[in-house]
Protein backbone atom coordinates (compact mmCIF):
# COMPACT_ATOMS: atom_id res chain seq x y z
CA UNK A 1 0.00 0.00 0.00
CA UNK A 2 1.29 3.48 -0.95
CA UNK A 3 1.24 6.31 1.51
CA UNK A 4 -1.58 8.77 0.94
CA UNK A 5 0.73 11.76 0.26
CA UNK A 6 2.31 9.92 -2.74
CA UNK A 7 -0.94 8.90 -4.45
CA UNK A 8 -1.82 12.31 -5.94
CA UNK A 9 1.60 13.04 -7.49
CA UNK A 10 1.79 9.49 -8.86
CA UNK A 11 -1.70 9.73 -10.33
CA UNK A 12 -0.92 13.13 -11.83
CA UNK A 13 2.28 11.80 -13.40
CA UNK A 14 0.48 8.82 -14.90
CA UNK A 15 -2.34 11.00 -16.23
CA UNK A 16 0.10 13.52 -17.72
CA UNK A 17 2.05 10.69 -19.36
CA UNK A 18 -1.11 9.25 -20.88
CA UNK A 19 -2.25 12.64 -22.20
CA UNK A 20 1.12 13.73 -23.55
CA UNK A 21 1.94 10.40 -25.18
CA UNK A 22 -0.75 11.11 -27.77
CA UNK A 23 0.55 14.60 -28.56
CA UNK A 24 3.04 14.55 -31.38
CA UNK A 25 4.23 17.80 -32.90
CA UNK A 26 5.17 17.65 -36.54
CA UNK A 27 6.63 20.87 -37.92
CA UNK A 28 5.24 22.07 -41.24
CA UNK A 29 7.25 21.02 -44.28
CA UNK A 30 9.94 23.44 -45.36
CA UNK A 31 9.01 25.44 -48.38
CA UNK A 32 11.80 26.10 -50.79
CA UNK A 33 11.17 29.05 -53.05
CA UNK A 34 13.37 29.18 -56.08
CA UNK A 35 13.20 32.51 -57.82
CA UNK A 36 15.03 32.83 -61.06
CA UNK A 37 16.59 36.20 -61.47
CA UNK A 38 15.98 37.77 -64.84
CA UNK A 39 18.81 38.01 -67.33
CA UNK A 40 20.86 41.20 -67.07
CA UNK A 41 20.10 44.04 -69.46
CA UNK A 42 22.40 44.54 -72.45
CA UNK A 43 25.89 45.81 -71.70
CA UNK A 44 26.23 49.58 -71.76
CA UNK A 45 29.15 50.54 -73.96
CA UNK A 46 31.22 53.19 -72.23
CA UNK A 47 34.16 54.64 -74.12
CA UNK A 48 36.98 54.86 -71.60
CA UNK A 49 38.06 58.35 -70.66
CA UNK A 50 41.71 59.21 -71.24
CA UNK A 51 43.85 57.66 -68.52
CA UNK A 52 45.45 59.91 -65.96
CA UNK A 53 48.99 60.64 -67.24
CA UNK A 54 50.83 59.55 -64.11
CA UNK A 55 49.01 56.22 -63.95
CA UNK A 56 49.00 55.28 -67.64
CA UNK A 57 51.65 52.49 -67.73
CA UNK A 58 50.33 50.65 -64.69
CA UNK A 59 46.58 51.08 -64.91
CA UNK A 60 44.08 49.53 -67.32
CA UNK A 61 40.45 50.27 -68.12
CA UNK A 62 37.98 47.81 -66.57
CA UNK A 63 34.68 48.02 -68.45
CA UNK A 64 31.41 48.44 -66.59
CA UNK A 65 29.22 45.48 -65.73
CA UNK A 66 25.81 44.58 -64.43
CA UNK A 67 25.72 43.39 -60.79
CA UNK A 68 22.74 41.72 -59.08
CA UNK A 69 21.79 43.62 -55.90
CA UNK A 70 18.21 42.42 -55.58
CA UNK A 71 17.84 43.98 -59.02
CA UNK A 72 20.33 44.62 -61.81
CA UNK A 73 22.53 47.65 -61.09
CA UNK A 74 25.14 49.00 -63.52
CA UNK A 75 28.63 49.44 -62.06
CA UNK A 76 30.46 51.92 -64.24
CA UNK A 77 33.82 51.18 -65.80
CA UNK A 78 36.94 52.45 -64.08
CA UNK A 79 40.70 52.39 -64.20
CA UNK A 80 42.32 49.76 -62.04
CA UNK A 81 45.86 48.63 -61.39
CA UNK A 82 47.09 46.05 -63.87
CA UNK A 83 47.29 42.56 -62.37
CA UNK A 84 50.53 40.63 -62.82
Amino acid sequence: MTPRHLRLPAAASILAGMILSGCVYEPPPHRVIVAERPAPPPVIVEPPPPPPPALHPYWVWRPGRWVWEGRWVWHRGHYAERLG
